[in-house]
């Protein structure tokens, strides 16, 4: 994801939503009825994409609100991990969080001129739980079929505290394999089942474990619940080939639905928390509940991008400044965490680009740093973590110490696109396949090839260029654009072996026209080097951008065995 193309982006998004926010959210929502305790409530809920909405008047008259601060003039809802009586995973990253955040915030929506908070995110804040009478499951083409939220006061049956001095609990009933766990007095997990003299527990730190009844129990009337709590999940590393998926997210605060199918897609990454430039190391919070739980039900793992914001004026020095001051650096990733925790994602995508090369010794070392202490945490979490990275020439390896970040991450994510972009003097390929080749193969001098992920464009450039190939201008076209240009010349692309994709060159009233274009031929035989290099998987900009049919190569070569060199069709 570079600059040139996600400025563009951005702007537009940014113009469409002044416009036009009013009137899209009222295609996309609608009312629901609200129970509270089995009775009929005066207000309604609102329902947008797989979260439901309930308006402040209600939070604050059917929760419990002592943990955290309503501030209607901001539009947010402002919380201070220190203050919570809450646990994120395990002691260690409990204590970096809630000494480094410092205050938070969940944004408030506006919706016909009442503020609004999502009750999937706001739920174990305020002590709540709430289920919805739905005629069926979400799609993208129906936003919502939800007609009644049951809402109630949260009493949680399966939460429950050690009662006994360091209590011993096996790690099975079976065997002797897995280590038995000492848990300390006054320790919460989970109840997930039991036998008649034991329970057996998910602790927050993610251990299953079995413990006798004498030495737990369920919490009871007049303990004290806990403002939040989340439970460390076990990493989930696949042994096949994956794909990953990056998605942007309007800035207007409504997420899009993610994929109505995984088929093609392992991991979507909505592009969320953002370091706020100048902004004294927080972060912006894009975040989504009922994304994440669509996505699960549909099958993706989520893998929310953090970026530094490098599409914003100031960005480049200000992400210096972050790295280079320790205290800065950590409240920004002790923020990351906190909202990743917070919206319940599977892992953590670092886009850190644009960066300064004033002094990039320093930057290349910092920004190491970070990836490092932000695996520390993540890793505890039970989280993924993947960074991207520019391809490894020679200017990018002044920047990125490539093999410090492949030792620190779970995988690295080489943006193997923009060979030519918007700024170069010539026309050529987004990623022409020497290109992207030798993108990898120096990337694996520093990189293990089970931890590397080769870039992927859904998008081209459509050229206008002097005789010579100079270029007079070009734009940016997904692949749906650029087919519609090609039908509508009625043109033949050919096939260049030595590029790996199909071109094509005409004139019209604009000058000569050069295109270097995308299709599935094109995608599979990227993905043969990913078996040839013995790469984890791909990763791809962006979704939305791929015509028909490009996911169902990934998903016929990576989980049904097709050969790459099958697909042979003309454009």
């Amino acid at each position: 994801m570079r600059l040139k193309r996600v400025l563009f982006l951005c702007l537009l998004i940014l113009a469409f939503s002044a416009i036009s926010i009013h009137a899209s959210m009222l295609d996309e929502y609608n009312y629901a009825d609200i129970y509270f305790n089995g009775v009929q409530y005066k207000n309604q809920a609102c329902t947008i994409k797989g979260n439901v909405y309930i308006d402040v008047e209600t939070l604050q008259e059917l929760g419990d609100c002592s943990a955290f601060e309503i501030n209607q003039k901001d539009g947010k809802i402002y919380i201070d991990p220190a203050e919570l009586n809450a646990q994120f995973g395990d002691e260690q990253t409990t204590a970096f969080i809630k000494k480094n955040a410092g205050q938070c915030y969940i944004p408030l929506k506006n919706i016909q001129g009442e503020q609004y908070i999502s009750l999937n995110l706001i739920q174990q804040l305020a002590k709540l739980s709430f289920k919805v009478n739905s005629a069926g499951k979400l799609t993208n083409s129906s936003y919502t079929d939800i007609s009644r939220v049951d809402i109630n006061s949260f009493k949680s049956n399966d939460l429950g505290r050690v009662r006994s001095e360091n209590a011993q609990a096996a790690a099975s009933l079976y065997s002797d394999n897995g280590e038995n766990l000492t848990l300390k007095k006054d320790s919460l997990a989970y109840i997930v089942g039991e036998t008649l003299s034991l329970y057996r527990l998910r602790t927050v730190e993610g251990r299953e474990c079995y413990i006798s009844k004498s030495d737990f129990s369920p919490l009871g009337n007049g303990e004290i619940i806990p403002d939040f709590l989340y439970v460390a999940q076990p990493k989930k590393r696949s042994n096949s080939k994956f794909n990953l998926v990056w998605q942007s997210i309007s800035t207007s605060g409504v997420s899009p639905l993610p994929p109505d199918s995984s088929a093609g897609i392992d991991v979507i990454s909505p592009i969320w928390f953002s370091q706020e430039v100048d902004g004294g190391g927080n972060v912006i919070n894009w975040g989504d509940k009922g994304y994440v739980e669509l996505a699960h039900e549909r099958g993706f793992q989520v893998w929310a991008t953090i970026n530094n914001n490098f599409t914003a004026s100031g960005s480049t020095n200000y992400t210096t400044k972050v790295l280079a001051d320790e205290g800065l650096r950590n409240k920004t990733i002790a923020q990351y965490l906190f909202y990743t925790c917070l919206y319940g994602v599977d892992g953590i995508n670092v886009d850190y680009e644009d960066l300064s090369s004033q002094d990039s010794a320093k930057i290349k070392e910092n920004l190491a740093a970070f990836v490092s202490t932000l695996s520390q945490y993540t890793g505890r979490l039970g989280m993924t973590l993947s960074v991207d990275v520019m391809v490894p020439k020679v200017w990018n390896l002044k920047l990125y110490d490539y093999e410090a970040i492949g030792k620190a991450a779970d995988y690295v994510c080489v943006m193997s696109y923009d060979e030519h972009y918007s700024g170069s003097t010539y026309a050529g390929s987004v990623s022409s396949q020497d290109f992207y080749r030798e993108a990898m193969e120096t990337a694996l001098t520093y990189v293990p090839s089970d931890k590397l992920v080769m870039g992927i464009p859904f998008y081209t450039r459509v050229w206008t260029v002097e005789e010579s190939g100079r270029k007079i201008k070009s734009y940016a076209a997904g692949m749906k654009t650029a087919r519609k240009v090609i039908e509508e010349n009625k043109l033949k692309p050919e096939w260049q072996t030595d590029i790996g994709q199909y071109y094509v060159e005409f004139t019209d009233d604009d000058g000569l026209k050069r295109i270097w274009l995308e299709d599935k031929r094109s995608i599979a035989n990227r993905l043969s080097y990913v078996y040839y290099y013995k790469l984890a998987g791909s990763c791809c900009w962006a979704y939305g951008q791929q015509e028909d049919g490009i996911l169902d190569v990934f998903s016929s070569i990576y989980k049904g065995g097709a050969a790459p060199g099958s697909f042979t069709d003309p454009y």
